[in-house]
């Protein structure tokens, strides 16, 4: 065998050992011999026959035949040339062969470093619901904002007012709200004060209350952002509830955030239309708020709660405290 041919075999092999990702060759040990090709003199293969080395690759091991290598004669270099595996980084295959004497040509192949696999993407959010389209009824909150002019007043709390005896046998807030009753929105049964967002129901310490059935009421008032940043507002009770927010300090600009309907049970914010989507509020700025609840049957509660900036968004925070809160003067 010729050079040139010898060579285009040790390439090939090289080929091979790329395929099984090769680690380091291994050098054969030489024996005593002659060359087995026949075709170069005893001078040209050298004293010794060598036994050819072996590659180690991932998973095959490939060997060099002796009548590849013949004696350990003058070696082979086979310069290899960067090669892009699919994983990992360059793949080198090459080393120097040896000199023309009695030991044989050195194989080197050097396997490139394993690449890292590139990170999935974190899951993306679900967008929040849809509640463009609701509504308190007839009167009260709808696409034009809350209906209603206010005043500022008192820090600390939020006006609540309620109606009592609305006969109609729903569980939605339009049952308070309906101009047929004629008692929305001037005609309450009663007010009073609240310093959290938390309906009466609440205020006995109880869990629940059957303070009364069949009553509607509302709670305005202001939200005086501490400091500046997204908040998050959860709403929760018995019947349906509405949260609407305003932009700013005027009830046209209010917006639904979050709801619960029919009803939730006592603690459980699990429902979609229950979170709102992350609200930007500026430190020390007035934002009007308009909390409706509606009341049917049996025991009941209102109640709205928030994350503030930096707090965790997975579950509730506190119910939105008196000292975040300013109350509304109805003009």
């Amino acid at each position: 065998m010729n050079i040139a041919t010898f060579s285009s075999s040790c390439a090939a092999l090289f080929l091979l050992n790329l395929a099984c990702g090769c680690g380091d060759a291994v050098v054969g040990t030489a024996r005593r011999g002659t060359s087995e090709n026949g075709a170069l003199p005893e001078a040209a293969a050298g004293r010794d026959a060598g036994s050819g080395g072996m590659a180690t690759g991932g998973k095959t091991n490939v060997s060099v035949p002796i009548s590849l290598l013949g004696g350990a004669g003058g070696g082979v270099a086979a310069a290899g040339s960067p090669a892009t595996v699919m994983v990992g980084g360059a793949m080198s295959v090459g080393g120097s062969g040896g000199a023309p004497n009695n030991s044989g040509g050195g194989l080197s192949v050097a396997g490139g470093a394993v690449g890292v696999p590139a990170a999935g993407g974190s899951a993306g959010a679900l967008p929040p619901p849809d509640l463009s389209g609701i509504t308190t009824g007839e009167r009260g909150c709808g696409a034009n904002g809350c209906e209603g002019t206010v005043s500022v007043g008192t820090a600390g709390t939020v006006l609540r007012e309620y109606w009592l005896n609305v006969s109609a046998n729903i569980d939605e807030v339009s049952a308070f709200t309906a101009s047929a009753l004629g008692k929305f929105p001037a005609g309450a049964s009663g007010s009073t004060q609240l310093n959290s967002l938390q309906s009466v129901s609440w205020l006995d310490g109880a869990i629940s209350s059957s303070w009364a059935a069949k009553f509607g009421e509302r709670i305005r008032g202001f939200i005086k952002a501490p400091a500046t940043g997204n908040y998050v507002f959860w709403v929760g009770g018995d019947n349906e509830c509405q949260f609407w927010l305003s932009s700013d300090e005027l009830p046209a600009h209010a917006k639904l955030i979050a709801m619960i309907a029919p009803y939730s049970p006592i603690g459980n914010f699990a429902g979609e239309e229950q979170k709102s989507p992350p609200i930007a509020l500026e430190a020390g700025k007035l934002y009007y708020l308009d909390f409706f609840h509606r009341e049917n049957l049996g025991d009941t509660h209102a109640v709205v709660r928030w994350s503030r900036p930096g707090e965790s968004t997975l579950t509730p925070g506190e119910i939105v405290p008196g000292s975040a809160l300013v109350t509304a003067v109805p003009q």
